[in-house]
């Protein structure tokens, strides 16, 4: 009588020597004898295991895989009669609580919307490093600042940046959701209602420029400004042109003017040559940033449909980006002619703006590849915040108080000598 073993694929076993005890113990269930100069083993090339099998009349068999009789001839060629498949028995008592209770169904009911939901609207880190430039550039004026306006500054930014990005994401949920970088968004995964990200998008807007208003109009009529902007101009434009890129750089240009119209007593820009020098700063820095990002994505925004350049013309793409770090140069350096900050400050923002465009240049000249737009993007995330932060220690006049200080000392030491002489 013949014993099939019902497997359909071979036993793999780890990698060492043929285990004999193991093959005898196996064997004598069911009582076959092994020829033992039969069994070879193979290694597999991907999980680095043994096959064992029987040469059975010139052809390599996996071990386990064939027929065991009672002798040891060779194989029948005519095959045996199936065995009858018999429908497997599943012990389940009767009392089971598992089947007392009715199955539970998926409810397609979305939860409802937390904080967290509605605060990735806003898109938390793009929304700090505006706040955070703006800030900077209400710490380098030369102008007397106060805690409670720029308290006010940071939160009025802050929402004016979120009402601009839900409103940017409430016009193109279908392009997000063919891009890998933002198909996990709100809107996209049903997180949220297109009504709640228009009621979230207004009342963060109405709400941010209202707050700006108390500081003065000429810092709420940026704000509105960049609102419609980034929403009503720079939105629509991602799908028809690449100057899209450039209008985008506008917005990222116009935080840093906020700061120096919040700070400025009048409320005008234009009374200092530092708040537009900061300016252009924010928008040269936004193009080898973003140019080396869209060429990492440049996949999914051909998917979507998007105008960039690195999708219509990745060479301009490399060489806008290589330009614009060349201009970070004499921005920086402009803040020293101007007067704001001191003359280490060549030094310093020197050091990291070359650093930088060595990066662009390597973008440039291996065409984004080779690890080149990855190393770019990160090094713009580097020399933002590194060439502001030194602005804001170069300031012109912080480090007066320590001066100051040793005159008076040397001062009230030449005041009491003289006394002394004099009795």
């Amino acid at each position: 009588m013949a014993l099939r073993i019902a497997r359909q694929r071979p036993i793999l076993l780890a990698a060492h020597p043929i285990d004999h005890r193991f093959l005898r113990a196996r064997l004598r269930d069911h009582n076959t004898v092994p020829s033992w100069h039969n069994i070879q083993f193979t290694t597999c090339t991907r999980c680095r295991r043994k096959l064992y099998t029987q040469v059975v009349r010139g052809k390599s068999i996996p071990f386990f895989q064939r027929s065991f009789t009672s002798t040891i001839g060779p194989l029948n060629p005519s095959p045996s009669p199936p065995l009858p498949q018999q429908a497997p028995v599943i012990d389940i008592p009767l009392q089971s609580p598992a089947l007392d209770r009715p199955r539970r169904r998926a409810s397609a009911k979305a939860k409802s919307p937390t904080i967290s939901t509605y605060l990735e609207l806003s898109k938390p880190r793009l929304s700090v490093l505006i706040v955070l430039s703006t800030m900077s550039a209400y710490a380098i004026a030369p102008y007397p600042a106060s805690i409670p306006t720029l308290l006010f500054l940071s939160t009025g930014t802050y929402l004016c940046s979120a009402g601009a990005n839900a409103f940017n994401m409430l016009a193109e949920p279908e392009f997000d959701a063919l891009m890998s970088r933002t198909r996990n968004r709100p809107l996209v995964r049903n997180a949220l209602t297109p009504t709640q990200t228009k009621a979230f998008s207004i009342t963060t807007s109405i709400l941010g420029v209202g707050i700006l208003s108390a500081i003065n109009p000429t810092v709420a009529a940026l704000g509105a400004g960049n609102i419609g902007l980034y929403a009503a101009v720079y939105t629509p434009l991602k799908r028809k042109t690449i100057l899209n890129t450039w209008i985008g750089s506008v917005v990222g240009g116009i935080p840093p003017l906020m700061g120096w119209a919040a700070c400025s007593p009048s409320g005008d820009i234009l009374s200092h040559p530092g708040g537009l020098l900061l300016a252009g700063l924010l928008f040269s820095w936004q193009f080898h940033h973003f140019n080396a990002l869209s060429y990492t994505t440049r996949h999914d925004y051909a998917r979507a449909g998007y105008k960039m350049m690195s999708v219509t013309n990745p060479a301009l793409n490399a060489r806008v980006a290589l330009r614009y770090s060349l201009a970070c140069i004499p921005l920086c350096w402009g803040l020293v002619a101007c007067g704001l900050v001191d003359p280490f400050y060549l030094i310093d923002s020197s050091v990291v703006n070359l650093w930088v465009a060595w990066r662009a240049y390597k973008f440039w000249r291996e065409g984004g590849e080779r690890g080149s737009a990855r190393a770019l993007f990160f090094a713009g995330l580097i020399q933002l915040p590194a060439v502001l932060v030194l602005a804001m220690l170069h300031k012109v006049g912080l480090w007066d108080w320590l001066w100051e200080r040793g005159d008076e000392v040397v001062e009230g030491d030449v005041e009491v000598q003289s006394i002394a002489e004099v009795a």
